[in-house]
């Protein structure tokens, strides 16, 4: 549903129902045909908070509706681009048009949608001119109002009608040299935790430490940060998981990372602090934040029938089993030559 609201003194009133502000038919439509659509009675103008940006930075592009019709419905899908990311930002489905005066006449306006872009690589990449498709109300003056009311007529005649939102040019700058151990991390304010979430780890047991990146930017978009464990574990694919939401600076929320490991045996290990290396644009430079504090984990004794305790001690035998079989290098030639 669209609906009209006044804004300012220089506004004029909207009709009554909802019906938007009309300009003088010579100005809006041809008199032969009243229900021909200008360029002037139905454009939509699309803008970037910013035009230069580095990759992975976020920019806003919002589209924005100006008419001088009954606007009763618009439709427009950002296309798949190449080299974005687009993630589209919600926006209430009952839209309030505000009479406005714009380049010198009163037309109606609201934001329609916006999309919040990453830039994958750099250069100049253009956003495609991108086709609205609406629906336009009209008073249909053949019809009686009182017989439609009574026979079932419709009062209103309704036309289809497409508009295109021009295209738009964004220059992305590329990242500096990428230092060693950089994630991929585009933002500001990150910050970096890890602790571990197994309470009792034991021997032969799978532990799980959590790893929370915070930050405002591209945050489901990072790599996860390497975990230095101890050679005595056994590590395995770690999960992570985006909490976040959708702002015009970007992502906003945590990347939490579920790493896991296999102690073999008992005792007691370090886990160096967890480093996250990203990006700021705001000064165009790499900085190196850290959880802290190693972790210290105790690993006590664990069951020796466990699954993970059998399959160490099979790989353990076939290790020496490798170990013990040394075939004589003459008779591996030989195999060879006869090949």
């Amino acid at each position: 549903m669209v609906r009209v609201q006044k804004a300012g003194s220089n506004a004029q009133q909207s009709a009554s129902g909802g019906q938007p502000y009309q300009q003088p038919a010579a100005q809006t439509r041809s008199s032969a045909d009243p229900h021909r659509i200008g360029p002037s009675d139905l454009y939509i103008e699309v803008s970037s908070d910013k035009k230069v940006v580095y990759e992975q930075e976020p920019l806003l592009l919002s589209y924005r509706v100006y008419t001088t019709q009954a606007l009763e419905q618009l439709q427009g899908k950002m296309p798949d681009l190449k080299g974005f990311v687009a993630k589209q930002v919600p926006l209430p489905r009952d839209k309030q048009l505000t009479v406005v005066n714009h380049n010198g006449r009163m037309v109606q306006t609201t934001t329609w949608s916006q999309y919040v872009m990453f830039p994958q690589q750099s250069g100049k990449l253009t956003i495609p001119s991108i086709p609205f498709d609406g629906v336009i109300a009209y008073a249909n003056r053949n019809i009686d109002p009182i017989d439609a009311f009574f026979f079932g007529t419709s009062a209103t005649t309704r036309i289809n009608h497409t508009v295109n939102a021009p295209a738009l040019d964004i220059t992305v700058k590329p990242l500096p040299p990428k230092p060693a151990g950089f994630s991929g991390a585009v933002g500001n304010n990150f910050s970096i935790s890890a602790n571990l979430a197994t309470k009792t780890p034991r021997e032969n047991e799978t532990l799980t430490l959590l790893v929370k990146v915070h930050g405002i930017g591209n945050i489901d978009l990072i790599t996860p940060p390497e975990v230095s464990f101890p050679s005595d574990f056994e590590t395995l694919d770690n999960k992570p998981v985006a909490n976040t939401k959708l702002t015009p600076q970007g992502m906003d929320g945590d990347l939490v990372i579920e790493y896991y490991s296999i102690p073999n045996h008992q005792g007691q290990y370090t886990i160096p602090p967890v480093e996250l290396t990203y990006f700021s644009p705001a000064d165009g430079a790499y900085h190196t934040i850290s959880s802290g504090k190693p972790i210290v984990v105790k690993v006590a004794k664990g069951n020796p029938n466990s699954y993970a305790a059998r399959q160490r001690m099979k790989n353990d035998d076939i290790r020496l089993n490798l170990v013990k079989f040394r075939p004589d290098p003459r008779l591996i030639g030989k195999i060879y030559a006869q090949w």
